[in-house]
């Protein structure tokens, strides 16, 4: 998306140039003060787009399909967000993606991670069950919910189970894929120095979203998000997404959460022990 909007406002310095009687020596400053000028403009009015357009996302109905142009503006601007962070991605084993929908399992490290899995999997549709102050998030938040983002509150425990259902609805109904972090928040130092446990505990219960979608879980490693609020904005940060394994759907639903949490545990903690190796 900014490299359209460079190449919008590059086309516009250059006609403005171009129009004015300028001499050779000033033709450089000109364009540059007129680039920089055109691309703030372009990036405004496309701010300025998503504020009217987040207005009519307020419909509290559940979600029946997808929306391609609200899931448009919300990737593409979340991509945005990585290029302006700086931050590269790289996705290995996205061949093992099986077809359909899915329930989308990783470690949580950064704010980031849902950021970068929904910029990386851009061709995927994805909603992820996150925390409500998320979904309150001034824009964002709108287009969030209108994707199929779902609110989960730990805390009380029937709330959690309306989650647990709508987010299988929408795989049953094949709307979208849905994405968890079951850690439920995410891993990292409240101290200077301290040292982090390779993964937190997990939270086996969400996991039966999967098993009544009857879907496969893809388990995906996540690496180098932790990194990106202290590279930024003078260093780049490389951030990978690994598809580890995916659970097939039969053997999913055979099985008790608890066994399925302690594979998923196992597969993470080798994949972040190699990343850390």
């Amino acid at each position: 998306m900014l490299l359209v909007f460079g190449a919008l406002s590059a086309g516009l310095s250059g006609l403005f140039c171009a129009l004015s009687a300028v001499r050779g020596w000033l033709l450089c400053p000109l364009f540059l003060a007129l680039f920089v000028g055109c691309l703030l403009a372009v990036i405004f009015l496309y701010v300025l787009c998503l504020l009217i357009v987040s207005f009519f996302l307020r419909s509290k109905k559940p979600m029946e399909k997808d929306h391609p142009v609200v899931r448009f503006f919300l990737v593409e601007t979340l991509r945005s967000v990585c290029t302006v962070s700086r931050v590269k991605i790289r996705v290995e084993g996205a061949e093992k993606l099986p077809e359909g929908r899915f329930l989308f399992v990783s470690n949580h490290r950064s704010l980031f991670d849902g950021v970068v899995s929904l910029a990386a999997f851009r061709k995927t549709p994805l909603a992820f069950v996150a925390k409500p102050g998320i979904l309150r998030a001034p824009l964002i938040g709108n287009f969030a919910r209108y994707c199929g983002f779902l609110p989960i509150d730990r805390e009380d425990a029937r709330s959690a189970i309306r989650t647990i259902n709508a987010a299988a609805e929408l795989m049953k109904r094949d709307i979208c894929s849905v994405g968890i972090y079951p850690e439920g928040t995410r891993n990292r130092a409240h101290t200077p120095g301290e040292t982090l446990p390779t993964l937190l505990p997990f939270h086996d219960g969400v996991l039966m979203i999967a098993q009544k979608a009857k879907v496969p879980i893809v388990v995906v490693s996540t690496h180098g998000t932790a990194a990106i609020s202290r590279n930024f904005p003078f260093r780049r940060s490389s951030v990978t997404l690994s598809v580890r394994e995916v659970l097939p759907a039969a053997e999913v639903a055979s099985a008790r959460t608890s066994a399925i949490s302690e594979r998923i545990c196992r597969v993470l903690e080798t994949a972040l022990i190699e990343n850390h190796a």
